[in-house]
């Protein structure tokens, strides 16, 4: 019994330790099952099935009634599971500082503690330092995430220096493991009796040229990897087939069993996300819509992502309303994520768009922990609300303050809302001098605006006080 040969394994101590989590739990009849299986624990026999169904149910047994003890059985081991894998975590964090430093770097972006940046920084140096390779490489994946939500100019250098430095350490990785494969190999080789020949030995070089000639098409995996660079590098048309190349892969039978629930949705999400950009944004709904309902027929939870993609699809398209359902719908899974953030910054966007400034102020986050693209956009919201109120004044002052404020900082993180006041300064003193305006300032301004960008498509999603603005124009 497999229940049984797990509590043989720990100490008396151990044993309370795991009869008070099973006590604290609902189910009272697991601490009767312990209570029983105790008992044999240094004994050479086994309990009889019918005796410990008597006991937890007060009722006699029957091999049709067998399920009912093997689910109990079941809930036990994982309980034990549980204990067994926390306490050889907490061992290996004792036993190995690198553990922990992976963990807290975890923990330091869940909860958006930007100012420990550096720690990571030092984490990773650790790791080298004692060829921790596995550790290295989850905490060089955490920074670039970090880098990448706090986009500026200096960020965007530092990411690129650190892949360089991540590929090369990913080069190391690798030959260190077929190193070992060698040696483990030789070592193997050698404890075959018929094999020992001494006059037979000799020393044979590492291997140095590894061929993954046809991996890319035969791996799906590999191929699955590829295509996300595809998509990044491609545009248009030839975007959207790379993506659909990728979501027929994630529908596959392997790719199911291996891919997470949220990146299994996420080509749906990426397909959505491109026709945004490209304007087509009808289309871009449809496939939003067909990423929730996959959601659902899998009986998962949205993901965040999802949820605040779809929302900048719904306001983007002029759906304001129903931007608004949206949100209030999925409030509990946004609530617990990084998504909640931006999700709310949106929704402040949604009520300017429908000309509700207060509305608007009331989704503003109270914290002030922003990454430099929420800090603009947090700021354009009360710069809107002055403009919305026809408070012209106020929102001169508002645009001068956000100007000194991000010319301040030498990290080109804010030169976008730089660039952004200027347009706003510009139609603010428009709407000042009105009726004397002519149409051809106004139509200077939306010119300027849109060559931004390229005047062949919209603003970048996430510039939303220039959807604002173009909307005005």
């Amino acid at each position: 019994m497999r229940t049984l040969e797990l509590l043989k394994a720990f100490s008396d101590k151990e044993i309370k330790l795991i009869e008070k989590e099973v006590a604290e739990g609902k189910r009272k009849s697991l601490s009767v099952l312990l209570k029983e299986l105790k008992r044999f624990r240094h004994k050479n026999e086994l309990p009889e099935r019918e005796k410990l169904f008597a006991k937890i149910y007060n009722k006699p047994y029957s091999k049709t009634k067998d399920y009912l003890l093997r689910n109990e059985l079941r809930l036990l081991n994982e309980i034990i599971y549980y204990y067994l894998a926390t306490d050889r975590f907490k061992k290996e964090i004792d036993e190995n500082r690198n553990v922990l430093n992976l963990w807290l770097a975890k923990a330091f972006f869940r909860r958006r503690m930007w100012h420990f940046e550096e720690d990571i920084d030092d984490y990773i140096k650790q790791a080298k330092e004692h060829l921790q390779t596995d550790i290295l490489s989850q905490l060089f994946t955490i920074k670039l995430i970090w880098l990448s939500m706090t986009a500026n100019s200096k960020n965007h250098k530092n990411a690129l220096d650190m892949l360089q430095d991540w590929e090369a350490e990913e080069k190391k990785r690798f030959l260190h493991r077929m190193r070992k494969i060698e040696y483990s190999t030789i070592f193997f080789e050698n404890l075959d009796v018929s094999k020992k020949n001494p006059s037979l030995k000799k020393i044979t070089p590492g291997k140095a040229v590894y061929d993954f000639t046809g991996i890319d098409q035969t791996d799906w995996y590999t191929r699955y990897l590829t295509l996300q660079k595809y998509i990044v590098q491609s545009g248009g048309d030839e975007q959207i087939e790379y993506i659909k190349e990728i979501e027929s892969i994630i529908k596959s039978g392997p790719a199911r069993k291996v891919i997470h629930p949220d990146n299994r949705h996420s080509a749906t999400n990426h397909l959505a996300v491109a026709l945004v950009t490209q304007g087509r944004l009808e289309e871009a709904l449809f496939y939003m819509e067909e990423g929730i309902r996959q959601f659902n027929e899998e009986g998962v939870p949205v993901s965040a992502i999802h949820i605040r993609n779809y929302l900048i699809a719904l306001f983007v398209s002029q759906h304001y309303s129903k931007a608004a359902e949206v949100y209030n719908k999925y409030l509990k899974i946004l609530t617990p994520t990084n998504m909640l953030t931006a999700c709310n910054m949106y929704m402040a966007y949604n009520y300017l768009f429908m000309k509700l400034p207060d509305k608007a102020l009331g989704y503003l986050p109270l914290n002030n922990k922003l990454t430099p693209s929420e800090n603009i956009l947090s700021r354009f919201v009360y710069l809107i609300a002055f403009i919305t109120r026809k408070q012209y004044d106020l929102a001169l002052t508002e645009v001068r303050n956000m100007k000194k404020a991000w010319a301040r900082d030498d990290s080109g993180a804010f030169a976008t809302g730089i660039l952004s006041a200027e347009y706003f300064q510009t139609y603010i003193r428009v709407l000042i001098k009105m009726p004397k305006t002519t149409g051809k300032q106004l139509a200077a301004l939306r010119s300027g605006i849109s060559k931004l960008y390229d005047i062949t498509k919209p603003p970048h999603y996430d510039d939303l006080q220039l959807h604002w603005l173009l909307q005005q124009l």
